[in-house]
């Protein structure tokens, strides 16, 4: 992240079955959350929490989670993300997060 300077950040991750080793690899992307301004990202609903915290320079979101359960609530509420006007969601991310 250190070649990208302060500029803002479009990402793609695409995360199948269940690696343990994804938080070690991941963190130190999530460190830039906040300069996040297109987010794509495809994975178990346990890694979700990605997505837990502001993040200002957001404009597009697009979650697909893979999951067979479907929670009955959402788990996940998205603040502070004050630039955010696109959001893809497949249908587990749509009963999982809840956007403003």
């Amino acid at each position: 992240m250190t070649h990208s300077g302060s500029w803002p950040l479009s990402l793609k991750f695409h995360c199948t079955g269940s690696n343990e080793k994804l938080p070690e690899l991941l963190s130190p992307v999530v460190l830039h959350r906040s300069r996040w301004e297109h987010l794509t990202l495809s994975c178990p609903k346990h890694t979700v929490w990605l997505i837990d915290g502001p993040m200002p320079s957001l404009r597009s979101l697009h979650l697909s989670l893979q999951t067979r359960r479907l929670p009955k609530q959402p788990q996940l509420i998205l603040r502070d993300v004050p630039l955010l006007r696109k959001v893809v969601l497949n249908s587990a991310a749509a009963s999982y997060v809840s956007v403003p």
